[in-house]
């Protein structure tokens, strides 16, 4: 019989096939502690004012910070729970210390052809790399919400914000500065369809009946994007710094740069702030800057221009908010505008 101490908890480790159960069961628990501390973030950040900058032994910003850190641990947590749930099941040694992404290649090739194909989806996703950079960012140099940036908001109160640290390695998805709340939202988003996919696939596969909240009569989903190619980009050889005399600097063979439009007293003409890049002699591809979001700048650029330059312009431009023109807000570059 099992020893348990003064509170009940076993004195023993679990059998093989309760930590499989468990492992399932926690993989998704952390996604909803992840959910937690993303409603937390959202919020403490929305309470935050521009008095805070000055509160030297209240500390304000840290609570935010923690919950911002805490978002992509806790999610990254979940894949590697998810793993020693498979490693278990497959009586592998040490498989309490399993990780998703180190173990995928011990723990796939005994896996039934659907479990193995589901984990290869997901391991080979974009997201769980980009997520698992951020994932290290947070546990060993430095926290997602490093820098704290206010500006007066719409109504003119005050809009505090927290940012990525402002050097990023090359290889980061998202450019120094950029604005944490996003990026949080995407990783979650994804993150969540993915465990999702894995355990009612796993459940399915082992035929394990219900004993959480999983349910095995819907068919799987996968709802993970599968790789579409390599986006790093060696940033050092794309960015040509232009000469003064250039005005906008250079992305291999594009041009990008931002302005502040113009009015022309004589007619009343009035040309909008916009975005443009142009590449060689073609004509310049514009995006009005007037109510647009750092997700309307990415997907246009992306469209245009493809995702390594994209990356480098991001990087470059630091695009900001700017309330209170005449045109609306404005998304504007951060530098070098």
């Amino acid at each position: 019989m099992t020893r348990k101490d003064a509170f009940g908890i076993a004195g023993e480790p679990p059998d093989r096939d309760t930590a499989v159960t468990q492992y399932l069961s926690r993989c998704e628990y952390k996604v909803r502690l992840a959910t937690y501390h993303l409603a937390e973030f959202e919020r403490l950040e929305t309470e935050l004012t521009g008095a805070d900058f000055f509160d030297f032994e209240g500390e304000p910003f840290v609570p935010v910070q923690a919950h911002a850190d805490g978002v992509l641990l806790q999610l990254a947590a979940a894949f590697d729970a998810f793993a020693c749930a498979v490693a278990h099941r497959h009586r592998l040694d040490n498989a309490d210390k399993a990780d998703f992404a180190g173990w995928h290649d011990r723990l796939v090739p005994d896996a039934q052809p659907d479990l193995a194909a589901a984990m290869t989806a997901v391991r080979t996703a974009t997201q769980l790399d980009e997520l698992g950079d951020y994932r290290n960012l947070a546990a060993h140099r430095g926290v997602l919400g490093e820098l704290v940036r206010g500006t007066p908001g719409p109504a003119g109160e005050d809009e505090v914000r927290l940012l990525l640290p402002d050097w990023l390695p090359e290889h980061f998805p998202d450019y120094p500065e950029a604005y944490v709340g996003p990026i949080l939202h995407r990783y979650i988003d994804w993150g969540a369809d993915a465990i999702e996919y894995l355990r009612r696939t796993a459940a399915d596969v082992w035929d394990l009946d219900e004993e959480g909240d999983q349910r095995r009569d819907e068919e799987a989903d996968p709802m993970v994007s599968l790789p579409d190619g390599d986006l790093e980009a060696n940033l050092a050889s794309v960015i040509e710094v232009a000469t003064p005399e250039a005005l906008a600097p250079r992305f291999v063979d594009w041009k990008a740069w931002f302005s502040w439009g113009s009015y022309d007293f004589a007619t009343g003409a009035t040309d909008p702030p916009a975005w443009f890049v142009r590449r060689g002699e073609e004509p310049a591809i514009r995006l009005d800057a007037a109510e647009i979001d750092v997700d309307d700048l990415w997907s246009w650029l992306l469209e245009a221009v493809g995702p390594e330059v994209t990356k480098a312009i991001l990087r470059w431009s630091r695009p900001r908010y700017e309330h209170g023109t005449a045109f609306g807000r404005l998304l504007r570059p951060g530098r070098h505008a």
